[in-house]
């Protein structure tokens, strides 16, 4: 189980709340259900734009996981999302991919891209804890990535995936959390879409059935476009 964490900040517009007779922050957590598997999500209803100490202590304090739009788990989700549209989108086009990673913080990458890519190459420091996930993926896959440290040109991949900033990167189709990721929300399959999800809960709940949940189906989706 987890809840996801959102903020809502109201105005204050009947005379009570003008008043400040209601109070000023409430968290309200819903129980959902999905395949047998039960999380919450949580949101906190305030008038204050100051909000940091109450979400803190809400996490500190919680006994389940809490996954929020700006956690670790949002980003590495959206990153497999944005890979399933690209290759959606380019289908039979996209050949080789090169993954920029000096910190070995894209590895849950490599598995997706070795299933769909011919070719990929590795950019990092992390060349040991790359290559051990290169070796279990080609017992598996029977395939395997180039791992080197010698950065070149990067024009010549049909796509980039990059962990950190790269300003002068000479490829056009670049990716990563400092240039594009895939904001618009995937494509939903029916039982997730009748849920009563606001927008800003949707990339969190998805992170959490599929990294706490083990929903690995959905690391299938795809947004409607790049």
């Amino acid at each position: 189980m987890f809840t996801t964490l959102t903020t809502t900040i109201k105005s204050r517009q009947n005379l009570r709340e003008k008043l400040h007779l209601t109070r000023t922050r409430k968290f309200e957590s819903m129980p959902l259900s999905i395949d047998g598997i039960t999380f919450y999500t949580t949101h906190l209803l305030t008038y204050s734009p100051h909000n940091e100490p109450h979400l803190m202590g809400f996490m500190n304090n919680c006994p389940l996981p809490v996954i929020k739009n700006d956690d670790i788990l949002v980003l590495k989700y959206r990153y497999i999302v944005t890979l399933n549209t690209l290759i959606y989108a380019l289908q039979s086009t996209l050949q080789s991919c090169a993954v920029v990673d000096p910190k070995g913080h894209l590895i849950f990458l490599l598995p997706h891209l070795l299933s769909r890519c011919r070719s990929v190459t590795v950019y990092t420091f992390e060349s040991e804890k790359y290559a051990a996930e290169n070796e279990q993926l080609y017992a598996t896959l029977g395939a395997g990535a180039v791992i080197t440290t010698n950065f070149g040109s990067l024009n010549k991949f049909d796509a980039v995936f990059s962990e950190i900033p790269l300003p002068f990167c000479d490829n056009k189709r670049l990716f990563g959390r400092f240039s594009y990721l895939s904001a618009s929300p995937p494509i939903l399959p029916d039982n997730i879409k009748e849920l009563p999800l606001s927008p800003d809960e949707i990339y969190p709940v998805l992170a959490g059935l599929y990294y706490v949940c083990d929903f690995k189906k959905l690391g299938l989706l795809r947004a409607d476009g790049l």
